[in-house]
Formats: C-alpha cells, sequence, structure tokens
C-alpha cells in the first residue's frame, strides 16, 4: 500500500511519535537504533527521533547477526524502533526494543513533542562504513553538518 502524506501530516504524525519515544524515556542526544524496511513508517521513526532530541543509527536486518551486534555496541545504542515483523532480529539482545505498533498507540495517548531544542554540534545520526577494509567504522553527522548539505542541495 501507497501511502502519502502532506508536510503538515507529516510533521504531526512525527510530533505525535516523538512524544511517544519521550514517554518511553528517549533522552536528548540518546542513540536509537532504526530498524526497518525502506517504507513511510522509516522516515517517520527517523524524523521522531530527531524531534526527540536524540541520535538515530539505522540498522539493516540483512546484516549478519555479528555486525548489527558490533553496531549497536559501538554507537552505545540502548534502544531500537522496530518494525514489529522485524523486532526479533538477532543482533538486538542487548537492546531495548520498541515495536512500532507500540509507539504508534502511545503516540495517541501522549501530548505530541515539537522539534527538541538542539545544539549545531549535536549529533543527527551515525552510520556505518561498509567494513570493507576490516572494521565497520561509525561516522557521525551533527546537525550543523546536515543542515548544510541539505543548504547545498537546494
Amino acid at each position: 500500500a501507497h501511502t502519502t502524506y502532506s508536510y503538515t501530516e507529516l510533521q504531526s504524525q512525527a510530533q505525535a511519535l516523538a512524544g511517544a519515544l519521550v514517554a518511553q524515556g528517549v533522552q536528548p542526544n540518546e542513540r536509537v537504533g532504526v530498524l526497518f524496511e525502506r517504507s513511510m513508517d522509516a522516515v517517520l521513526a527517523i524524523l521522531a527521533v530527531v524531534q526527540a532530541g536524540a541520535c538515530y543509527v539505522p540498522v539493516d536486518a540483512q546484516y549478519p547477526q555479528e555486525r548489527i551486534r558490533f553496531m549497536m555496541e559501538d554507537a552505545q545504542v540502548s534502544r531500537v524502533i522496530s518494525a514489529d515483523t522485524l523486532c526479533d532480529t538477532a543482533g538486538l539482545e542487548a537492546c531495548h526494543v520498541l515495536p512500532w505498533s507500540l509507539l504508534e498507540t502511545q503516540a495517541v495517548q501522549c501530548a505530541p513533542v515539537s522539534v527538541a531544542m538542539r545544539h549545531a554540534q549535536s549529533a543527527s545520526y551515525v552510520m556505518y562504513t561498509s567494513g570493507s577494509t576490516g572494521t565497520p567504522k561509525g561516522v557521525e553527522v551533527i546537525d550543523q553538518g546536515l543542515l548544510r548539505l541539505a543548504a547545498n542541495r537546494s
């Protein structure tokens, strides 16, 4: 099914989900794993994490268990937002997994969070290299760098 949102709807949904993340105890600058197939839910999860003031770490369920475990430990991820079908992905044993359906249910009950105050040096996300030369390396992208990239693309 193809879902579309206006920018207003996308922002409203992300704010509600950010409220659910805060209710779950997500703190500013905390690193939160995001485990989804490519979908609108993945976009909403990323926006919600950033709006909650946290930093997202994208996780591919197709990665080997050892790589997922390494990424979670290396990035100091304690929580992972996951599509319901991916909650049992190997390598997440040390993380508190937040199923998407739980967050959607809580989003209706929680006060929406407007965009958290973020510092230019706050981390937006951590992206891992392929690890083709050995151990994958996490590259932290800060808000200032992300804003500069967006400005240069427009």
